[in-house]
């Protein structure tokens, strides 16, 4: 076990659900349902007290491939989420066309500009993001 050799390591995950493009904005919100309902239930069982595995919900898909983030509003901001205690990690503008983060600075979030699958894409991400 992980666990044994590395006492320190946590694993904990962030359930994510496509948007738009590869599934209707209903079928994300049940896939994120389902991940709030098994957030609920499992646990680190190798640490004290009350540690989910699950800690954070995402949504992907590029902006302008299907239903943007801001479409997902009001379900972010039920009591549903509010109560699960999960926290947002949303991949949101995966092209910069369409690319929200201005809006979301003006409004006072916080923004982080990254990329990821590097390798996968096998591009610089970084450079061609800016």
């Amino acid at each position: 076990m992980v666990k044994k050799d590395y006492p320190d390591f946590i694993l904990r995950f962030i359930a994510a659900s496509a948007k738009g493009f590869y599934l209707s904005k209903e079928d994300a919100i049940a896939a994120l349902d389902s991940a709030i309902r098994i957030s609920s239930e499992v646990k680190d069982e190798t640490e004290e007290g009350d540690h989910k595995m699950i800690i954070g919900l995402d949504l992907v898909n590029e902006e302008d491939a299907g239903n943007p983030l801001e479409d997902y509003a009001d379900y972010f901001n039920s009591d549903k989420i509010r109560e699960s205690g999960l926290n947002y990690f949303f991949h949101c503008g995966e092209s910069l066309r369409l690319h929200p983060a201005l809006i979301y600075l003006r409004s006072g979030l916080s923004v982080v500009l990254a990329s990821d699958d590097a390798v996968f894409m096998m591009e610089n991400p970084l450079v061609d993001d800016f």
